[in-house]
């Protein structure tokens, strides 16, 4: 599998994430691409998982009016009671693309929406452009499996039918958020990640933080796998490993198999990138069960 290095400007790609405090991460301005076939990853549990958030959502091709975002937060209130107004997640560049979107919005952008859960656990992102559906941990609660997510999503596409009317929805993404502690003082990244030795490191010798790019070779669906780790700040025995994987969806309006289909090809995205870059050391002290 070739590997090359692209350089271009940082984009977030983890923007999906409902921004719990686990401190913020600087990192490199580079990406390794490896142009190859994604590979299904086999279904694994982990008794003691790192995760502590994660989300399935699609984007629209044509923005949601106001009035059709403002129906949906009330058709969900019952089961998501709580509203809070946030800055809205920046547009997301066309698959394949390069570089960075800058726009002249005139007037204050329209907010995006959380619906929070009664248990705080489960929250629904709403903008003109995206619907995501998010599990946080909280306490000692167990996090769902990723079809349970799924069938959440979906419901929410099913009951919101009327209003969506026939909104295009032209890319779905996963991503996952995982808190690694106890790592080695001084091991930086190599005691998590199997192509640390590859990668770029600092002046002391010591891979702190990377941002990885998978994309397919030509001719493939538009997709793309993304993973971003690095020491927390403050606390350098803690490490932030997410990954995020989005698809396009073909065809002027995309059925409810279509979506599904794209969920499950960009969960298993996520799960063979995080299988293949992890160390096997590091997955089993999350005790892996299948």
């Amino acid at each position: 599998m070739k590997r090359t290095w692209i350089h271009r400007t940082h984009r977030d790609a983890m923007s999906t994430r409902s921004r719990t405090k686990t401190g913020s991460l600087p990192w490199y301005r580079s990406h390794v691409s490896y142009r190859g076939d994604v590979q299904r990853g086999p279904d694994v549990t982990f008794s003691r998982p790192p995760l502590i958030e994660k989300s399935l959502g699609v984007e629209f091709g044509d923005p949601l009016s106001a009035q059709t975002i403002l129906y949906m937060s009330a058709l969900w209130r019952n089961r998501y009671p709580t509203v809070q107004a946030q800055a809205p997640l920046l547009p997301q560049l066309p698959l394949g693309a390069t570089g960075s979107l800058i726009g002249l919005q005139l007037g204050v952008p329209f907010p995006r929406f959380w619906l929070i859960s009664v248990d705080d656990t489960k929250l629904i992102q709403i903008q003109p452009d995206r619907l995501l559906v998010n599990w946080r941990l909280r306490d000692e609660s167990t996090y769902p499996r990723y079809g349970e997510l799924r069938s959440e999503l979906l419901e929410l596409l099913r009951e919101a039918c009327d209003l969506l009317d026939e909104a295009r929805i032209v890319s779905v993404d996963a991503s996952y958020f995982n808190l690694i502690r106890g790592v080695r003082p001084g091991s930086g990244l190599a005691d998590v990640l199997v192509s640390a030795a590859e990668l770029p490191s600092d002046s002391n010798g010591t891979l702190v933080n990377v941002q990885i790019l998978e994309v397919p070779p030509d001719g493939a669906p538009r997709s793309e796998f993304k993973l971003e780790a690095g020491q927390m700040k403050g606390s350098p025995s803690d490490i932030a490993l997410n990954v995020f994987a989005r698809s396009e969806l073909r065809g002027s309006a995309a059925s409810s198999d279509v979506v599904r289909s794209g969920l499950d090809h960009v969960h298993e995205m996520c799960l063979d990138g995080f299988l293949r870059h992890t160390e096997e050391s590091i997955q089993q002290s999350w005790e892996r069960v299948s």
